[in-house]
């Protein structure tokens, strides 16, 4: 039966009047200007930082509403693009995505004038893995056995990382305060590099973020064991208080409203918990762990004097590039 003219006219201006029961709830984007948000990160294009930021901002910028573009603006050690951001309009357009270890280390040894307090935490949506090793058929098959051969000859024992005044670097200080044994840095230009080292027997241990078949594991420096090495355990459980382990965190220039700020971090909440994400990120050697910018602001109070300490003890300040 076809309606008359008037009915169907009045059904539609009824229907076009009627409150929206169905309308979903306001998104974020009318947060944000009609503009990308740069996502920086202080090291190459196609590295695991960039990785992880693409991974990342493609499923934000589902609920943020806008393009989010990752940034690889390398340079010492991912001092550039701290400066950049720090010094940055803080209108949340223009964020970074850093590790731990650089963002509280970097600045103290450059001499930089900026450190984390120049910065508005959002969350954290990885973490590494810092682990001691030693070449797969080394007598030492525990920490214990290490610590007990580096006690009866200080300094006859060396250990290879990545780069001077980096976590490894750290990691083994502080091991090494602990335990009251004294052994060699050897740096080098990268993990790969100073794993080669260890298997040519250029150094006795290795300390990295990386993993590598012919190394054997004695410990992390995790606050829990890595689900890649389940039978390693950390440090902590073998009764040594030292833990140390980068995140993978994202932050804005300090004073960045507050809003965007909670917007930003509940997009990387939901980014973080996707399943596909995170069997991603667990390809990259990483654990998919999210914490909040609360949390993450904690940890800068925590280990800021712990990092400047170090640095300051070892004389690395204005001296790691």
């Amino acid at each position: 039966m076809r309606l008359p003219y008037c009915c169907v006219v009045s059904f539609l201006i009824i229907t076009a009047c009627a409150p929206r029961a169905f309308a979903a709830e306001p998104s974020p984007v009318r947060l944000f200007e009609e503009r990308p948000i740069q996502v920086l990160v202080g090291f190459p294009a196609g590295g695991i930082f960039d990785t992880v930021n693409r991974l990342l901002l493609a499923r934000m910028e589902k609920s943020v509403g806008v393009t989010m573009i990752s940034v690889p603006m390398p340079g010492a050690g991912g001092a550039v693009a701290m400066q950049r951001v720090a010094r940055g309009t803080a209108d949340g357009h223009t964020l970074m995505l850093v590790p731990t270890g650089a963002f509280l280390a970097r600045p103290v040894s450059m001499g930089l004038p900026i450190d984390y307090r120049d910065f508005s935490p959002i969350a954290s949506v990885a973490v590494n893995f810092t682990m001691v090793g030693v070449k797969h058929d080394h007598r030492w098959k525990s920490i214990a056995d290490l610590v007990r051969d580096a006690k009866a000859a200080p300094g006859k024992y060396s250990y290879a990382i990545p780069a001077l005044g980096g976590n490894p670097h750290f990691a083994m200080e502080l091991l090494s305060r602990a335990t009251g044994i004294r052994v060699v840095a050897i740096p080098y230009q990268g993990s790969p590099q100073a794993i080669a080292g260890v298997l040519g027997n250029e150094a006795d241990i290795v300390v990295t973020d990386n993993t590598h078949p012919q190394i054997r594991s004695l410990a992390t420096l995790n606050a829990r064991r890595s689900p890649f090495q389940p039978n390693v355990p950390t440090l902590k459980e073998l009764g040594y208080n030292v833990e140390l382990y980068s995140r993978f965190m994202l932050v804005a220039p300090k004073g960045t409203p507050q809003r965007r700020i909670d917007a930003l971090e509940a997009s990387a909440r939901r980014a973080s918990e996707e399943s596909e994400f995170r069997k991603l990120v667990e390809r990259q050697g990483l654990e998919p762990l999210f914490e909040s910018g609360v949390a993450v602001a904690k940890t800068f109070e925590k280990d800021a004097p712990m990092y400047r300490r170090l640095i300051e003890d070892l004389g690395l300040a204005n001296k790691a590039k």
